[in-house]
């Protein structure tokens, strides 16, 4: 990971694939060609079973004192870990992947201000319980402005109805 602008992360997820029986396991960038060169890799027993690499808290992104932002990030990003985690499992690496670099895009957007979240009771780690459909709907247009949409955008927020914001 390299932590040389502002203390953050360049990239919040990463795939640590490779591994086998002789061969070292390599960090990768996690974009969906990456993933899927591991994953049929690993099908064909060219590799070991890939793995994705997720910092939270400080380690993903520096906290800002003045607002209290750190256990907020801390807490948000464990559970968008989680999230992904979950979602590889259940569906794929490369949806889980997008879901992990969404999650991210959310955090950056966030200033977790009460019209952000939704209320507590009602969270789970699936970042659509906790933040708010406008939020989501900023970060869907700013992923599609920087054309990243097949790397950073799930199929199931794309799909959402288009709000005022995105």
């Amino acid at each position: 990971f390299d932590y040389s602008s502002r203390a953050r992360c360049m990239d919040c997820v990463k795939l640590l694939h490779g591994g086998g029986p002789n061969a070292a396991g390599t960090l990768t960038s996690a974009n969906r060609s990456s993933v899927t060169a591991a994953v049929d890799a690993a099908a064909n027993g060219a590799g070991g079973k890939p793995a994705l690499v997720m910092p939270v808290g400080d380690a993903l992104m520096e906290p800002f004192w003045p607002q209290g932002l750190g256990s907020n990030r801390g807490f948000h990003t464990a559970m968008n870990a989680v999230f992904a985690s979950l979602w590889v499992r259940d569906c794929s690496f490369e949806d889980g992947v997008a879901e992990a670099r969404f999650a991210y895009r959310m955090i950056l957007m966030t200033a977790f201000a009460r019209h952000d979240l939704l209320p507590y009771e009602s969270w789970t780690v699936d970042p659509m319980s906790r933040f708010v459909k406008e939020l989501m709907g900023l970060a869907r247009d700013r992923i599609r402005k920087h054309g990243a949409e097949e790397d950073e955008l799930p199929s199931r927020i794309a799909m959402l109805p288009m709000t005022q914001f995105g």
